[in-house]
C-alpha cells in the first residue's frame, strides 16, 4: 500500500475533489480549493487536533519516543486514522500513478512527487512546478506555524506525553528515544521540511546534479514537464 504521506502532511485533509482534477488557474479550481479548505474547517476542533497529530506521526519511529506505538490504541489516534482514511485514503501500489508510470519519471521523481501533492494529478507535458507554489506551501513560517498548531493539538490530546516534534532555528527536530525525564534529546528531521530543501532537491534533479544541502538562494524559478524526464 502506498500513501504520499511523508510529502503531503501538510496539506492530508481534502476532500474527494481536488483543485488539480481542473486546469490550472480554472475558475473549477479554485472552487475545489475553497471546498477542500471550508471541509477541513467544518470539522470539530477535536477531529482537527486527532487528524493532525495522524498525520504528523508518519516520520516518528521506534528511534523516536513518543511513538505511534505509545498513542495507538488511543480514541484520538483511531480517529486521526478514520478521519485520514476518508479524505486521503492509501492507494494500492498498483494503482498508485506514480509505480504504474515510474521509468517515465525516474529522472524526476521529487518534481513529480510534489507536483502530484500539489495538484492530485499526473504532470503531462508543458505542465509548470514553480518555486512559488512551493514556497508558499512549505515556506519555513508556513512548517513552523504546523507544527505550532500540532505541538498544540498534542498538549490538549496528550498531556501526559512529551511532544515528539518541534521547529527550532528553521529546521525541524524529533524527540530522541535516548531522551530520559530532565535530559531532552533531539535529532534533526532527515526529510526535506521546507521549501528551501525541498526546492534545492527539485533543481538539483532538474539540472542532473548531485543535492547537496546549501543556504544560498536557488537560480531556477521553475520547471517544466517535457515529456522528456
Amino acid at each position: 500500500m502506498k500513501s504520499h504521506g511523508n510529502h503531503d502532511r501538510m496539506g492530508a485533509t481534502g476532500s474527494s475533489i481536488w483543485p488539480g482534477d481542473f486546469p490550472l488557474g480554472s475558475a473549477e479550481s479554485r472552487a475545489a480549493a475553497r471546498a477542500k479548505l471550508q471541509q477541513v474547517q467544518k470539522m470539530t476542533p477535536y477531529d482537527r487536533d486527532c487528524l493532525s497529530i495522524y498525520n504528523m506521526m508518519y516520520a516518528v519511529t521506534y528511534a523516536h519516543s513518543p511513538n505511534s506505538s505509545d498513542i495507538k490504541d488511543t480514541d484520538v489516534y483511531k480517529r486521526g486514522h478514520e478521519l485520514s482514511a476518508a479524505l486521503d485514503p492509501v492507494v494500492p501500489m498498483y494503482l498508485d500513478p506514480f509505480y504504474q508510470q515510474e521509468r517515465r519519471y525516474s529522472r524526476c521523481q521529487e518534481a513529480y512527487l510534489y507536483f502530484h501533492v500539489l495538484y492530485r494529478r499526473l504532470p503531462i507535458s508543458g505542465d509548470v512546478l514553480h518555486r512559488e507554489v512551493i514556497e508558499t506551501t512549505w515556506g519555513v513560517e508556513e512548517v513552523a506555524e504546523h507544527i505550532g498548531k500540532f505541538r498544540a493539538a498534542w498538549r490538549r490530546q496528550f498531556p501526559q506525553f512529551p511532544c515528539p516534534w518541534k521547529f527550532e532555528d528553521g529546521k525541524e527536530w524529533l524527540r530522541s528515544a535516548e531522551s530520559k525525564p530532565g535530559h531532552e534529546v533531539w535529532r534533526q528531521y532527515n526529510g526535506p521540511g521546507t521549501a528551501p530543501e525541498i526546492w534545492s532537491r527539485i533543481e538539483a534533479e532538474a539540472q542532473g546534479s548531485e543535492y547537496s544541502p546549501r543556504e544560498e538562494n536557488t537560480t531556477v524559478s521553475a520547471v517544466v514537464d517535457t515529456a522528456r524526464c
